[in-house]
């Protein structure tokens, strides 16, 4: 059965890339499916709208655009760096707040804490050169993402940004504008990494 883009209504688009992005990202966060579902019908829409290629069957090209996105996603993440958990002086799991670029616990190793603190340095670099409102969005992720904020406050300083005020908004609305924008952020950062 063919189906044009038209008789697809936008809400039928984000109702079956939500359901693709589910079943084949089942260990994903609830914002990721979101960033996958929105990119994808944004790309299918922005497609057809340019009459530059003709789709004949737009739950097809939607299903293929999710698949492509969402391997996309996986080999993205193979590239990070995965951190175990810490331990202890008795080298029992840590039950306390874990030490982030910290030279004790699971930082021993000097090479590894060197690389830790290069990767923050190589993040915040990109995140400093975002718009306002997506900078602020990043800034709320790395803090929710890093246990110990304190080498996250120095490195920013460096930038002459105060990250200690900047917290989510407690206002529905405005906290749903702010997660709108992160998804900008994430792929802003991706081109500047490029």
């Amino acid at each position: 059965m063919e189906q044009s883009t038209q008789a697809l209504s936008l809400e039928d688009s984000y109702k079956y890339a939500s359901s693709l992005v589910r079943n084949r990202m089942l260990q994903e966060s609830r914002e990721d499916v979101l960033d996958l579902v929105q990119i994808s019908v944004s790309e299918l829409w922005s497609r057809h709208n340019s009459g530059k290629v003709e789709i004949t069957s737009s739950i097809a090209y939607l299903s293929s655009i999710v698949h492509c996105r969402c391997i996309d996603l996986l080999r993205r993440r193979k590239g990070h760096i995965v951190l175990p958990l810490p331990l202890d002086a008795d080298g029992e799991i840590y039950q306390g707040k874990p030490l982030f670029l910290s030279h004790e616990g699971i930082y021993q190793d000097p090479v590894r804490a060197f690389e830790c603190k290069e990767f923050l340095e190589e993040i915040i670099a990109r995140t400093v050169k975002l718009p306002d409102r997506q900078r602020y969005a990043m800034i709320c992720v790395l803090k929710d993402e890093i246990d110990d904020t304190f080498p996250l406050v120095d490195v920013f300083k460096g930038y002459g940004i105060d990250i200690e005020p900047i917290h989510w908004p407690q206002e529905a609305c405005e906290l749903h504008r702010l997660r709108a924008s992160l998804t900008f952020a994430r792929k802003t950062l991706r081109s500047l990494q490029k």
